[in-house]
Order: C-alpha cells, then sequence, then structure tokens
C-alpha cells in the first residue's frame, strides 16, 4: 500500500512539473504573438508628397518633410586658359544674367606674355629701321 501511494504521489508531482511546463510555453508564445501584433502597429506609414517645378513666388505654406531637391538644368563653366582664380564675384545658387562676369583670372602671365610681346614689338622695329 506504500508503494502505491508513493508511485501516485510521483506521478502527481511529474504531472504538475509537466503541466507547469506546458502552461509556461503556452505563455511565452502568447507574449510572442503580442509583440508580433505591437510591432505590426507601430510601422510608420509612408508620406504622400506632391512634386513640382520651382519657380520664384511668395511661400505662403510650411512644410516638414524630408527629401531630395535634384536640379533640372546644370551647367558648367569652362574656361578657354587654366589660370587660378583671383575673384569670384558669385555664389553657389546665385541668379546671373548673360554677360555678367562670374570670376576674374590672375593677370600675371598674361601681363608677362604682353610686357614680352611689347618688346619683341620694340625690337622687331628697332631691326627694321636700322635696315
Amino acid at each position: 500500500m506504500y508503494i502505491t501511494f508513493y508511485k501516485i504521489k510521483i506521478s502527481s508531482i511529474i504531472l504538475l512539473i509537466c503541466f507547469l511546463f506546458f502552461n509556461s510555453c503556452k505563455q511565452e508564445q502568447t507574449k510572442a504573438k503580442e509583440d508580433r501584433i505591437e510591432k505590426k502597429q507601430y510601422l510608420p506609414e509612408k508620406n504622400e508628397v506632391d512634386v513640382m517645378i520651382l519657380k520664384q513666388e511668395t511661400f505662403k505654406k510650411e512644410i516638414i518633410s524630408n527629401g531630395k531637391l535634384i536640379a533640372l538644368q546644370k551647367n558648367s563653366l569652362k574656361f578657354d586658359v587654366g589660370e587660378n582664380l583671383e575673384k569670384i564675384y558669385i555664389k553657389n545658387g546665385d541668379y546671373v544674367k548673360k554677360g555678367q562676369t562670374l570670376a576674374v583670372l590672375k593677370a600675371f602671365t598674361y601681363q608677362q606674355a604682353y610686357t614680352k610681346a611689347k618688346i619683341s614689338l620694340k625690337k622687331a622695329e628697332l631691326d627694321f629701321q636700322d635696315k
């Protein structure tokens, strides 16, 4: 009789441990499902943004948004000679007009060439007069 009572007691303990084990696993699965549901609820929505060609006018609205602006037209400056710049009269993004001076090249090299040409001209004139 004592052995059967002992077996029943051991069986009950094992059964209780199994019940607690399976019950705790079920709670973890429930928590995992709740976490997935919460994550789905907090996904950011995409902001719809209207796009238009920019023109100069009075701006009356305040827009709070992130994005990138891309220029429709870009121009590059090319010079016939390669020399350092002495002064730049404009800044990036400034409006310019046709014929407006944008930058000035350093004139030292060109002044030297001009002076040499003047000296050569005088020498040639003197040589011409001597003949």
